[in-house]
């Protein structure tokens, strides 16, 4: 997960040894030539102790109201991965109500390949109205037929959708979007 960090993410002791990237150093002074070599000051990760009584280590606090945000918390990169793969109870009660915060229309859409290709769509629809109206008009002239009904339909829901659940979301539509063939 370190090469989606513009930091160190998680360090290894024989992690330089597999480095794809030059050192961080030498990154910034490639994008900003006139950097100090300073630092800003870095965050500590939060201790178990600190962590959200919703157990999700940070990553999702303030689950209330259809709310969900990170509210400020920090992310404690090594805990995600080495919890990856192996969820704790805490962490499958929190997807549950994550799952449990989309709407039963998006959820039945993004299982079918049909109507799951809309609901990318809808998630990849952005929040300004005219690019919104310009990338309508583009599917309208470039996809599929049946994709975009569902998605004319999808787009009354569009406000329903929590940042938090849009990558849950994503997630629901790819079981479905692999049933597609490749034309």
């Amino acid at each position: 997960m370190s090469h989606a960090f513009f930091c160190g993410g998680v360090s290894f002791a024989f992690g330089a040894l597999t480095s794809t990237h030059p050192p961080l150093a030498d990154r910034i002074k490639r994008l900003e030539p006139g950097w100090d070599g300073d630092y800003l000051s870095q965050n500590a990760p939060e201790s178990c102790a600190e962590r959200d009584e919703t157990g999700a280590s940070g990553l999702v606090s303030g689950l209330s109201a259809g709310s969900l945000g990170t509210g400020g918390r920090k992310v404690d990169a090594e805990h995600v991965f080495n919890t990856m793969g192996h969820p704790d109870a805490s962490q499958l009660d929190l997807a549950r109500r994550l799952i449990a915060l989309i709407s039963a229309a998006l959820a039945d859409g993004a299982r079918e390949p049909y109507s799951a290709r809309a609901v990318v769509y809808l998630l990849l629809l952005d929040a300004d109205a005219v690019i919104c109206d310009r990338q309508l008009t583009h599917l309208a002239a470039s996809a599929d037929t049946n994709v975009m009904q569902c998605l004319q339909e999808l787009l009354l829901l569009r406000d329903q959708i929590d940042p938090a659940i849009r990558s849950p979301l994503l997630a629901l539509t790819m079981p479905a979007l692999r049933q597609l063939t490749q034309r």
